[in-house]
């Protein structure tokens, strides 16, 4: 694949990374087209070589299937990968996060941590079913990242992590960056 290259603005303009820096951007909603676009790029830098990648990150969050293929594509990836938060980390962004090598946020970031909503609507009883043992299924493997990476982090213990969770999150829970790192959602404020 080639990439007509004009100027390091049209680098992350039209692509959203910065090759020789190693950066790439996420700036939107997460959805089918950023997981694409954030796969290619982390795959761009792996073919040139393994030096680290920062993924500069700010976000309302999105689609659960997207942001959970993200976090699965970072945790996976053989590169060393630093999250900077900027603005907002909301719903599937702190979930994101926690694939990072190491998180890290602006000192005004604020984070939204919730159940979300998939968006799954149906017409027939059983679809209803299928579609809330499907989203209640999504909240678990949230509610496992986040409260893995706060244990390792706060070496509280995970069941606990994991109560406290499912309770706070049922409704909007926002965050300064001072309370993400209390609670062990980043490793450093900026």
């Amino acid at each position: 694949m080639t990439i007509k290259k004009e100027t390091k603005v049209d680098e992350v303009h039209s692509y959203g990374i910065l090759f020789d820096g190693r950066e790439i951007f996420l700036m939107s909603e997460i959805d089918d087209e950023s997981l694409g676009e954030l796969i290619k790029n982390f795959r761009l830098l792996e073919n040139k070589n393994d030096s680290p990648v920062t993924l500069y990150m700010s976000t309302r969050g999105g689609s659960c299937d997207s942001g959970l293929g993200m976090y699965d594509f970072i945790a996976n990836s053989t590169l060393h990968t630093t999250i900077v938060c900027f603005g907002f980390c909301y719903s599937m962004g702190p979930v994101i996060l926690q694939s990072a090598d190491h998180r890290v946020c602006s000192a005004n970031t604020t984070f939204l941590l919730h159940d979300g909503i998939s968006g799954i609507c149906a017409d027939k009883h059983q679809d209803a079913m299928n579609a809330a043992n499907w989203e209640q299924s999504i909240k678990e493997k949230m509610y496992d990242i986040l409260a893995e990476s706060m244990s390792e982090s706060t070496q509280e213990d995970i069941g606990k992590i994991r109560r406290k969770l499912s309770t706070k999150m049922k409704s909007d829970w926002y965050l300064n960056a001072q309370e993400a790192l209390q609670l062990g959602l980043v490793d450093e404020v900026r």
